[in-house]
């Protein structure tokens, strides 16, 4: 029996991008109280991603900007090869990252 269908790809590619921008979101907002002006200008814009990222590593926190660095690309690959198989190890490995990276964010000390 075929498991992987088109609808479980689908689903697949939904977690992997939901779980991408729940630790995403939370890093912005992280990076937002510490650098709001640097962070206005930004919304909506592909760049922000890179430069939360950029303002993580500025923070001392190059783990986190790292491991979101690596759940970004997940998810781009999810969003935009079309031809790639998704499987359930990339979608629960997604999730734990994103898990990770949100514990690590919660525990960032910003002054």
């Amino acid at each position: 029996m075929n498991y992987d269908t088109p609808h479980s790809q689908g689903i697949r590619r939904i977690v992997l991008g939901r779980a991408y921008y729940a630790a995403f979101l939370d890093a912005r907002e992280k990076v937002r109280r510490k650098y709001p002006k640097q962070l206005a200008g930004h919304a909506g814009k592909i760049r922000v991603h890179q430069h939360v990222r950029d303002l993580l590593k500025e923070l001392k926190a190059a783990n986190i900007s790292d491991k979101l660095h690596a759940l970004f690309e997940y998810r781009e690959k999810a969003d935009y090869d079309l031809h790639s198989i998704i499987d359930v190890t990339d979608m629960e490995s997604s999730v734990l990252l994103s898990e990770n990276i949100i514990q690590l964010v919660r525990d960032l000390k910003i002054s």
